[in-house]
């Protein structure tokens, strides 16, 4: 199980990696913006992607969710309901996200990399 977070945590890092490696030069050569301005954007992506995550991964949205899907559900033929209580749609999905874990490791710290950068440029700019 430990092998297994390691290996999720690499390969998301490197994911990341390649994307801020693309995105950077592609918005510094054809966007003409500031280097300043293309690190903060990819920065500011992976620091709210992961608070969104860790949001919804608290159970915030349980209850909308279980709603919602009650909604959609509720236009089928044959429909019935797969957890009669919200609070036990809450506590299936509180289970089922003990079982698979999300990797903050990488987003939280290339997205903080990319913010000091950012900071760095933003005040000792690159010249054209």
């Amino acid at each position: 199980m430990y092998r297994q977070e390691i290996l999720k945590i690499v390969v998301t890092s490197l994911i990341l990696a390649v994307l801020n490696a693309v995105s950077v030069p592609l918005c510094y050569f054809f966007a003409h913006m500031n280097l300043s301005d293309c690190f903060l954007i990819p920065g500011a992506v992976y620091l709210g992607a992961a608070g969104l995550v860790f949001v919804h991964r608290a159970g915030t949205f349980d209850t909308f969710e279980y709603q919602f899907q009650n909604f959609l559900r509720s236009f089928q033929k044959d429909y019935r309901k797969s957890y009669e209580t919200a609070n036990e749609y809450h506590l299936a999905m509180k289970e089922k996200r003990k079982s698979h874990s999300f990797p903050y490791v990488p987003y939280l710290v290339l997205g903080g990399i990319n913010l000091a950068l950012a900071l760095v440029f933003a005040f000792y700019p690159v010249g054209r």
